[in-house]
């Protein structure tokens, strides 16, 4: 583990900050810079691969919360982390802006060990810019960032750090200008993005800003380039108001469906694909990261012309799912 002091270690940050959230796509500073914030964080938590326990993911209602070995291990996808971050960064400017002396305080859904979007982010404002409420749902993983934040001495950064499940969070009676959650899958299956955001929208006021602000799952067909054959659900405040509106009264969410027309010609081919908008022009899309690879069907599709009725499905595993009509 380092031995360098707190102030030399948040000087190592914000260099390595200043490289993530540099503009342009794949530029030479940020493999680089990731490679050493990822080395960083590591060493400075001491987890390691080789930890049995950090294999452990935590299966709740909703879906699966990853142990706190694959959840460190998310920083090491660098156009994934250069989006959310330097998506992060823009929302908080943009707030400050709108909020005049106020500090902006973002709510952060499943944190991971290292609060990895969140860092570069402190790192290019004051405490007196910026607030954080820590949400973790793995208790490893939480005290991990615990002694991280007294280890970098950024508490006055920290405005409460929850051990929690971000689904049934109850959220303070106090200003909250930023929710952001990165607690996905590709074609949002397995883990409860879509739950945690409609927790948060469904308790706080209309002004919040959402990260991801977009997250779009189509049907293309797979064969020698990809084809896009129709849009299943886009999912943002709007429509996780919607579906609010229309579950009220009901003991779950009610999501909408969606039908796509379906020739025998497209099977084996047809694929979920995922396209996030993180914050203004900062996107995920194709190729960019794990967030956005094809997911097959797997729905026994017939040898004949019929409907295919797509839903998203909350529960122990959540994801589309896909019913042949006729």
């Amino acid at each position: 583990m380092t031995t360098d002091t707190p102030a030399s270690l948040k000087e190592r940050l914000a260099e390595l900050s200043t490289d993530i959230l540099a503009p342009g796509d794949f530029h030479e500073r940020l493999a680089p810079a990731i490679r050493e914030y990822s080395e960083l964080m590591f060493d400075l938590t001491c987890i390691s691969e080789n930890q049995n326990e950090g294999l452990h993911d935590i299966f709740t209602d909703h879906g699966r919360a990853i142990g706190i070995l694959r959840a460190g291990l998310c920083i090491n996808e660098p156009i994934r982390t250069q989006r959310f971050c330097r998506g992060l960064y823009q929302a908080v400017a943009d707030k400050l802006q709108q909020n005049g002396n106020r500090p902006v305080h973002v709510v952060y859904a499943g944190t991971g060990p290292f609060a990895t979007l969140a860092l570069p982010v402190i790192m290019q404002f004051k405490a007196t810019e910026l607030q954080f409420t820590l949400l973790e749902i793995n208790n490893e993983s939480h005290n991990t960032l615990k002694e991280l934040i007294k280890t970098l001495n950024i508490g006055a950064y920290v405005r409460r750090l929850e051990l929690c499940d971000a689904i049934t969070w109850k959220a303070p009676n106090e200003d909250v200008d930023i929710v952001i959650s990165e607690t996905m899958n590709r074609a949002l299956i397995k883990e409860p993005q879509i739950n945690i955001m409609l927790n948060m929208v469904s308790q706080l006021p209309d002004t919040v800003t959402y990260i991801p602000q977009a997250i779009s799952v189509d049907i293309a067909i797979n064969s020698k380039s990809l084809t896009h054959l129709s849009r299943l659900y886009t999912f943002n405040k709007e429509s996780y108001q919607k579906i609010i509106t229309q579950s009220t009264g009901r003991s779950r969410w009610i999501f909408d469906t969606t039908r796509v027309n379906y020739s025998p010609i497209h099977i084996g081919k047809l694929v979920y694909t995922t396209d996030i908008v993180v914050y203004a022009n900062e996107s995920l899309t194709r190729t960019d990261c794990s967030l956005n690879m094809l997911k097959k069907i797997k729905t026994e599709l017939p040898l004949h012309e019929a409907i295919l009725e797509f839903k998203y499905q909350d529960g122990l595993n959540p994801g589309f799912d896909c019913t042949v009509i006729g």
